[in-house]
């Protein structure tokens, strides 16, 4: 599946449009396999499907699966289970192949539960207007409230791999149900969801244009830069720059030293944080919100984005610092870079 799943929901109970499998009839193959630990042990329920999903299957008591129906061709065999590190293979199938494939045993370490971004706006029907207060719950636990626009933001919620369920609910609408497929770890999904039934009128209900999801999804940003620590760049700052590329933009910012050299032709120093002996090149840098450069590394920070898709840069050189970016090594400094 995409990382990012739009769905449109409305009336009655409604489905993500699934990805296709490639699941046909025909010459088609199985694969079979066991999954262990990494001390040998079988790792029952983990679920095991090729490509994108949903079409999956869980291995038993003693790890093994077997999946059936897959066509020649190359697909991804991908093996998940909460409190191990997601596994995936690129495995080649030739017509002529044998019709069964033993892959062995499959070992997985492990690692975090799997987590993900729910962004959604909740109307009354598709292209109504925005309704306040749906409830929003997630494989059964409520998890939010919309807001005046209709907006729910679930950042870094945990999740389960493989199919969920997010159901609104509002007394003066049917409830709507929406099933997805998480695949792949720090996936992001936006949701629309049309509520049927008029809802009733109540007199001094003034409805304001909803803003826009990417407004919703900027929102910490602007609270972060109220509070005055750090500095932070807006795409307008950045218009006026008229910065032909993204190091350009950072050019004459407090702490910020932008130098030609280095593998890369140019690189960005922080100024020396308290407890450091040496100015520190190569801060952390994240994107939005996900790690792309730990401490220590460098990076062509013009080839990763470019300053016409950015929105917004927040940058860290001191060591006062939100703790949604505070990590070991950050001391260096921080770039956050979120993109339009």
């Amino acid at each position: 599946m995409n990382a990012l799943c739009r769905s449109f929901l409305a009336l009655a109970v409604v489905s993500c449009l699934w990805p296709s499998v490639a699941f046909a009839q025909g010459a088609t193959k199985t694969v079979v396999g066991t999954v262990v630990d990494s001390d040998g042990r079988p790792i029952r329920g983990a679920i095991v499907f090729m490509d994108e999903g949903p079409s999956s299957v869980t291995t038993g008591a003693v790890g093994a699966f077997g999946l059936e129906g897959i066509t020649p061709g190359e697909h991804t065999l991908n093996v998940r289970m909460a409190g191990f590190t997601p596994r995936s293979f690129r495995l080649m199938f030739a017509a002529d192949d044998p019709e069964r494939r033993d892959v062995g045993g499959i070992m997985l370490e492990a690692g975090p539960d799997p987590r993900a971004t729910l962004l959604g706006q909740v109307t009354g029907g598709l292209g109504g207007g925005p309704i306040a207060n749906a409830v929003v719950e997630l494989n059964g636990t409520r998890v939010a409230l919309t807001d005046e626009d209709g907006i729910f933001l679930l950042p870094d919620i945990a999740i389960a791999w493989g199919p969920n369920q997010l159901e609104v609910h509002h007394l003066q609408f049917n409830d709507v149900v929406d099933e997805f497929w998480i695949a792949n770890p720090d996936q992001t999904l936006e949701f629309y969801v049309g509520l049927d039934v008029e809802p009733i009128e109540l007199s001094g209900i003034v409805v304001e244009t909803p803003a826009t999801l990417n407004e919703i999804r900027m929102r910490p940003f602007y609270e972060r830069r109220e509070k005055g620590i750090g500095h932070f760049i807006t795409h307008d700052d950045i218009v006026e720059r008229d910065a032909r590329n993204f190091t350009n933009a950072l050019r004459g910012i407090p702490g910020v030293r932008v130098e030609f050299g280095g593998r890369y032709g140019v690189q960005v120093f922080m100024t020396r944080s308290p407890g450091t002996r040496n100015q520190c090149p190569s801060p952390v840098i994240y994107l939005d919100g996900m790690l792309i450069v730990d401490n220590g590394e460098e990076i062509d920070l013009n080839a990763l984005v470019d300053p016409e898709a950015v929105e917004g840069v927040e940058l860290y050189s001191g060591v006062s610092m939100p703790i949604e970016f505070n990590r070991s090594g950050s001391t260096c400094g921080i770039i956050a870079i979120w993109t339009r």
